[in-house]
């Protein structure tokens, strides 16, 4: 998590040309602050924390990372927050194989 935020402070006060911030993806950026608040508070689950406190802590960290992207949007920076709605299994096709056809 400290990768993303030293980014983010960088962006927001050194000279730059950059005009857009692309988070990719959103539902990553929540499995880095589940292991950023379980390595600080000594956890080894999001669930150690007890019944849905983990969960809160979780949502309070995510609202700090949204409010740091405040100094961005006051350098008129536009921010994607890309994320995934669902998760599939996606299986790789097996090799293309050369045949002959007469």
């Amino acid at each position: 998590m400290g990768d993303v935020t030293d980014a983010i402070v960088w962006l927001a006060t050194e000279a730059h040309d950059f005009k857009t911030l692309v988070v990719d993806t959103a539902d990553w950026l929540e499995k880095l602050l589940v292991d950023f608040i379980c390595q600080r508070d000594n956890k080894t689950s999001v669930e150690d924390f007890g019944y849905g406190k983990g969960y809160v802590i979780l949502a309070e960290e995510f609202t700090k990372f949204r409010t740091s992207l405040d100094p961005l949007l006051r350098r008129r920076m536009h921010i994607l927050l890309l994320a995934h709605c669902w998760i599939v299994k996606f299986e790789q096709p097996e090799p293309m194989t050369a045949t002959s056809r007469s």
